[in-house]
């Protein structure tokens, strides 16, 4: 489980922070097309680590949603990686 974890963060910060460049952080916020495509990055890896299809939706969906609302100014940083990493522990408990 420790192990799946550490994947499923590693996935996360590679497609959050070391690959998502200044076009993706920039236009995810007014473009739907680019946010779909950086969620579909994250559902993506969690697919691979879980092997769940629903978990890839919940993934595709509320990366979404928490990123908006991170652009849209409705919640902080900070907000926005805890819900991030939230799923991760649900992912692995659920």
């Amino acid at each position: 489980m420790v192990h799946k974890f550490i994947m499923l963060m590693f996935g996360h910060y590679l497609f959050d922070f070391a690959l998502q460049n200044q076009f993706i952080a920039e236009k995810k916020g007014k473009d739907w097309y680019v946010l779909f495509a950086h969620s579909f990055l994250h559902a993506g890896w969690v697919l691979i680590i879980t092997d769940n299809p629903f978990w890839f939706l919940l993934e595709l969906i509320s990366h979404c949603i928490l990123d908006l609302m991170k652009c849209k100014g409705k919640i902080d940083m900070g907000k926005d990686q805890l819900g991030h990493i939230s799923l991760k522990l649900v992912y692995l408990f659920c």
